[in-house]
């Protein structure tokens, strides 16, 4: 799924995954499910209840619905 269409999709509740480059420079991959929706970014919760924040610029995917719901 291309990232403009995936984006128009994205709603609360989505599951993405999400390439985020830390401060020391590296790469870390997660996962989480989308709870808020702003105009330049979304803000997803991990599962283990971490809250983080994903530009729509970042490089993230639409994985669809949450483990435990598929």
């Amino acid at each position: 799924m291309s990232r403009s269409k995936a984006l128009s999709a994205l709603q609360a509740g989505d599951w993405i995954s999400h390439r985020a480059l830390m401060a020391t420079g590296q790469h870390e991959s997660r996962e989480g499910m989308v709870v808020n929706l702003l105009s330049a970014q979304f803000v997803y919760e991990t599962e283990d209840g971490r809250r983080c924040f994903c530009l729509h610029t970042d490089d993230w995917n639409l994985e669809g619905e949450a483990p435990w719901l598929r």
